[in-house]
């Protein structure tokens, strides 16, 4: 009788299934490893110039290299479009990531530079150059888009991943049946509450989930109306998610309330959770910035981590 292959659940073997991943996978080469190992729902590891991280709980990567940038030593890639998008889907592939969900947009980034004339107060512009190139792929799920998953990636010249925040988490059925209940109201007329002094633009059926730092994994099906304001003047278009009787879903959460959590600088200037002991810096977003302006979170996580030396 054949014995059972049995699985190996240590810290090692989880370890080893991670360096697997960054380097089969994504083609991350770390050199000399600073650190590695997991605190609350990540594990990840760290050399003097990559940071790779992984959530436990979820679909969601995370890669920093510092040598990335167009000044900088790797550089920024000047390939095509179709180059990086292949390059996405290929990670996507190996993670296992139904590429039929895929939604490709790709985003340019141009750099300008400007002077001050503190004498005369006057802005001097100098000519916008091409900057990095950032593709960011969103995502659908049965025709369905599911707003809070993406992948931002950016390449160095070489061709080898400088930035990446991959989060794709895995959807229930009973989610995406939802999903389609809402929709199939909307068909029969299912009526968004008014607002004072706005009109309804668009209403449409999805899916969202909590953010990629974080704690904790929500996931609503919903109905998002999006409202334009009556008077023009106002920029934000007000935009409602809602359930099926009209009322407002909870804005994912990235962590339990309770008691606030105590923060301490180490002089890096990135504030550090308590209990993170084995030197790991976590960088937090607040759930509303995140629902306001997702990009720019990401970016600012994105110089945050370049501008910073981990040691």
């Amino acid at each position: 009788m054949k014995s059972r292959k049995t699985t190996n659940y240590s810290d090692k073997a989880e370890m080893s299934k991670v360096k697997k991943t960054a380097k089969d996978v994504l083609g991350l080469k770390f050199g000399k490893i600073l650190r590695s190992g997991s605190e609350a729902n990540v594990v990840g590891i760290q050399s003097q110039q990559i940071l790779f991280s992984h959530r436990l709980d979820s679909r969601t990567y995370f890669v920093n290299d510092n040598r990335y940038g167009i000044s900088k030593e790797a550089g920024v890639f000047n390939g095509s479009d179709q180059e990086q998008l292949k390059f996405c889907r290929k990670i996507l592939k190996q993670l296992n990531i139904p590429l039929s969900e895929i939604e490709e947009v790709m985003l340019k980034e141009k750099t300008q530079v400007a002077q001050l004339d503190r004498n005369s107060g006057e802005v001097h512009l100098e000519d916008a150059q091409e900057g990095r190139r950032i593709v960011r792929l969103l995502r659908q799920v049965n025709g369905f888009p599911v707003w809070s998953s993406n992948l931002v990636l950016g390449l160095t010249k070489d061709k080898r991943i400088g930035f990446m925040q991959l989060h794709w988490p895995e959807i229930a059925n009973h989610v995406i049946t939802e999903t389609h209940r809402l929709a199939y109201k909307i068909k029969q007329g299912w009526s968004p509450p008014e607002q004072q002094d706005a009109t309804v633009d668009a209403i449409e059926a999805g899916v969202i989930h909590s953010p990629p730092l974080g704690f904790i994994m929500d996931i609503y099906p919903v109905i998002r109306v999006i409202y334009s304001p009556v008077n023009k003047s106002v920029g934000r278009k007000p935009v409602l998610y809602l359930d099926r009787h009209g009322k407002a879903v909870p804005i994912p959460r990235q962590a339990n309330k309770g008691k606030p959590t105590k923060k301490k600088s180490d002089g890096t200037g990135l504030k550090s959770t308590t209990g993170w002991n084995k030197g790991w810096k976590l960088e937090l977003v607040w759930s509303r910035n995140w629902w306001l302006d997702s990009d720019k979170e990401v970016e600012r996580i994105r110089q945050n981590l370049a501008g910073k030396q981990y040691s």
